[in-house]
């Protein structure tokens, strides 16, 4: 081999050296920018992690907290002036005739014991317990706390969904509800839909409240949970019963039309009601086939 071939097999060899190094600069690179991502991700984690302890302890501390409740004395009966939207006022009665709240106030103490709720000398209802109802829960500028209540006058058992409106989209929002609500009652709202006994707003904060039928048997979400967990099927009959219950419901709110009572007038004016949100957990059942 002359110098000529020598130097050629000399400069591939660097060649090669040189390729050789390349690629482990580029695997090491490449293995600094993995490490980087990595680094990133598990920042990121860990950031998600104090964010889900801080909600987690808000909400302990919400809890703790609780809605306190108190029976009102005689200054507290002064504040509780409400205005019943339901019997004896118009349908075009409007929540945004609220005056503007002066700040959050309470209406309840702490007395556990103590949980008359008075509307008005004629209507008042004991408050016993919160429900977790999510679907009565409206969203975005609206915020809400259901309670199962008790009728003093009848003892017969109404869940309470309290409305609180902290935007002016929001008062439009309640508006929307009273009246649908409103004008299924006045078409005698028949058995299959869940059935405003009263509606009232507060004067002294932006408030309002429904007073709804209670179903005692939960919701639909619930049976569901429950039949999953214990590895039973359904009953055939049952599921037929909800989605004809179902079916009559929404086309009801449709056309105002009860299926079962085909003597009754078609309404002259009605507004056609769109629910926006069936699913399980907003379809409740009562034990009383007759009443639900």
């Amino acid at each position: 081999m002359d110098g000529r071939d020598a130097a050629i097999s000399w400069s591939n060899v660097k060649t090669l050296q040189n390729h050789e190094a390349n690629g482990r600069s580029t695997a090491v690179a490449q293995q600094r920018l993995q490490a980087s991502i990595l680094a990133n991700r598990l920042k990121d984690l860990e950031r998600s992690l104090e964010l889900q302890s801080l909600v987690v302890d808000q909400i302990s501390s919400i809890s703790k907290r609780s809605e306190p409740w108190h029976r009102p004395s005689a200054r507290h009966n002064r504040l509780l002036q409400i205005r019943n939207v339901s019997s004896d006022s118009t349908p075009n009665t409007s929540v945004s005739a609220l005056p503007p709240s002066t700040g959050p106030t309470s209406l309840f103490a702490p007395h556990l014991h103590e949980r008359t709720f008075f509307l008005n000398q004629a209507n008042a209802y004991d408050i016993l317990h919160p429900l977790d109802r999510p679907a009565l829960k409206p969203k975005k500028s609206i915020s809400a706390d259901i309670f199962l209540v008790r009728s003093t006058a009848s003892e017969r058992l109404f869940v309470e969904k309290r409305i609180r409106i902290t935007e002016p989209i929001g008062r439009e929002q309640v508006n929307a509800e009273i009246r649908a609500l409103q004008q299924i009652k006045d078409r005698d709202c028949p058995a299959y839909i869940n059935k405003l006994f009263e509606s009232f707003l507060r004067k002294d904060e932006e408030c309002c409240s429904l007073i709804l039928e209670h179903c005692d048997a939960g919701t639909l979400e619930d049976k569901i949970n429950v039949l999953s967990e214990a590895g039973v099927p359904p009953v055939e009959g049952r599921v037929g019963h909800v989605i004809a219950s179902l079916a009559k419901a929404i086309h009801f709110c449709h056309t105002g039309i009860d299926v079962d009572a085909p003597s009754q007038a078609r309404p002259n004016a009605w507004k056609t009601l769109c629910h926006l949100n069936i699913k399980p957990a907003s379809i409740f059942l009562s034990k009383d086939s007759g009443d639900s």
